[in-house]
């Protein structure tokens, strides 16, 4: 492990009095909120997420537009298709839009790309494809095509309205389409940003309902209850690692429940060992869901992940799981080949590793590499960037950023060595000339130092919301605790540090993982380090951690899940 820091917080004593007087909540919740900027004015919606805490979906700029197209089409009988990306906030948003139109009436073709063949987004090909195919008036695209200029004129020459929904950030000119939806924009006054590509779809499905009763399309109390489709909204949001705060919480906290309702989610769930019949964990989402989800695009087809989400026939839903968890093998394969070559090329030329890292490679698969620049990330602390050479002179690359440099606007300053790029602060990906790799190196590298990215910053930070105490580490605390989920990005576990815990016993769990049994204010309890078994320990320890429960033999108890120790 690298060494870390921690950052330990301390909130105004007063403030974590008044909030858990306030709420009737244990002081180290109220302490966990004032941590996340929760004041007195949100804590009861924090507290108590609401869909009617959700923003009028036409203060988006270009919703009312989109919405009348859209509706225009469902009423006229119109030739649609949906168009979205290969990734689970794609397929998800593509399942939702299909699942909608299907209420209205409609059953509308969907199309999503190959990744290797097509590569991400809109392109003349893919539109020339649907032409020919469908001959549609209407393509509606989510999670894809805020950058798509050159496509959206060649839509024109078609023939072929366009109205593009995405979440992606905005490029300086947009495209000429009917309607252009994106919370990003310059100008649009709808109050939340962060929302996943799925989630600004939920929204336009919103929005275009309400055309449609307005309208008189509906019979009396017919009107589609949309609301069935936040299960897909939810996975989506988590699995697109957008901030879990405001109304992306609310999403996934009342989509969670319902997942049970749709056969492809409860086939994936039982594939993935849990049980089909109780609702996921936000967790459970983002490392045992939406990774098969993500698979199929990455070395095959998204379209059968597409097919998973939109089926109700249960027998198909039992067989595209299985398809789809044996790609997340296969993914699962690949990805330990690129992180293990690309670790080794680290070990073997230390000089690459410097305020970022830019890796290349040939025989490198283009779908897996975002995860593996992941991993790398994670291994390094670095803003990580890998490159697969296609053998054609081009490269595709993906890039994985920590929180104090923002890999879009990095990549911006240096946009005249890339071909193309899009994306998030987070995460984005970006096409390349092979023969520019060695300037892009240097010229990225120096973009971080242009940006101050410290020597700190290289150093993981592990944020710590307060010093627990041996009364703390109860049952009671993690029931309290449960309060606050989802927990995802922008909405972190809390974290918690004991200083001076004595260690009484010491276990490795299949030669890599930490059991350690310690001492707190006179009370014992079991720690797990996942991955740590060659940490180096004394008697005397400090430790960060997150709470869980362990059960066993019928009984509960409190769990120390380890993030680093002292």
């Amino acid at each position: 492990m690298l060494a870390s820091r921690w950052e330990i917080a301390s909130p105004n004593p007063a403030a974590v009095l008044g909030m858990s007087i306030a709420h009737s909540i244990s002081p180290l919740v109220a302490t966990v909120m004032i941590n996340r900027g929760i004041d007195q004015a949100s804590a009861a919606r924090y507290l108590n997420p609401s869909l009617g805490t959700l923003s009028n979906p036409d203060r988006m700029a270009g919703m009312p537009e989109a919405a009348a197209r859209f509706a225009d089409a469902i009423e006229n009988g119109e030739s649609v298709v949906f168009f979205g990306d290969m990734d689970a906030d794609g397929t998800n948003s593509m399942a939702l839009l299909l699942r909608f139109s299907r209420m209205c009436g409609a059953d509308f073709p969907v199309y999503i790309p190959m990744r290797i063949e097509e590569g991400y987004g809109l392109h003349r090909e893919s539109l020339q494809i649907i032409k020919d195919k469908y001959n549609p008036s209407l393509i509606i695209t989510a999670d894809v095509g805020i950058s798509a200029i050159d496509e959206a004129i060649f839509c024109r020459e078609l023939g072929i309205d366009l109205v593009i929904t995405d979440h992606h950030t905005p490029g300086d000119e947009l495209p000429a389409a009917v309607a252009v939806v994106n919370p990003h924009l310059e100008f649009c006054k709808y109050p939340f940003k962060n929302l996943a590509g799925a989630g600004v779809a939920y929204a336009l499905v919103a929005s275009t309902t309400q055309v449609l009763i307005d309208r008189g399309y509906f019979s009396v109390g017919g009107e589609p209850d949309y609301q069935e489709l936040l299960p897909l909204v939810a996975l989506a949001t988590v699995a697109d690692v957008v901030q879990l705060t405001g109304e992306n919480r609310v999403l996934v906290t009342e989509g969670l429940p319902l997942f049970n309702t749709i056969p492809g989610l409860r086939a994936l769930a039982r594939v993935a060992g849990l049980s089909p019949e109780v609702a996921p964990t936000a967790g459970q989402v983002a490392f045992k869901l939406a990774p098969r989800i993500n698979a199929a695009g990455r070395v095959d087809s998204a379209m059968l992940a597409f097919e998973l989400l939109s089926t109700d026939d249960e027998d198909r839903a039992d067989e595209l799981a299985l398809i789809l968890n044996g790609f997340n093998l296969e993914r699962q394969e690949l990805e330990a080949q690129v992180v293990a070559e690309a670790v080794a090329m680290v070990e073997l030329d230390p000089s690459l590793l410097r305020n970022t890292l830019v890796l290349s490679g040939k025989g490198w698969h283009a779908g897996v590499i975002g995860i593996a620049s992941g991993r790398l990330k994670e291994r390094y602390n670095r803003p990580t960037i890998m490159i697969a050479d296609m053998g054609d002179g081009t490269g595709k690359g993906s890039g994985r950023s920590i929180d104090a440099f923002n890999l879009y606007d990095g990549l911006s300053e240096v946009a005249d060595l890339l071909k193309g790029f899009g994306g998030h602060p987070a995460a984005a990906g970006l096409t390349i000339d092979m023969d520019n790799i060695e300037r892009f190196r240097d010229a990225f590298d120096a973009t971080a130092q242009a940006r101050a990215l410290s020597s700190d910053d290289l150093i993981p930070l592990i944020m710590i919301d307060s010093i627990a105490t041996a009364d703390d580490l109860c049952l009671q605390t993690i029931a309290d605790l449960k309060r606050l989920e989802p927990y995802g990005m922008g909405n972190r576990s809390p974290v918690f540090c004991v200083q001076g815990a004595t260690v009484n016993g010491r276990r490795v769990l299949k030669e890599k993982h930490l059991k350690l049994t310690v001492d707190i204010g006179g009370k014992s309890f079991d720690a797990i380090g996942w991955g740590m078994a060659g940490e180096k320990i004394g008697k005397s320890v400090d430790l960060a951690f997150t709470l869980d429960v362990n059960e066993w033999q019928g009984k509960r108890s409190v769990q120390l899940m380890l993030k680093d120790l002292k």
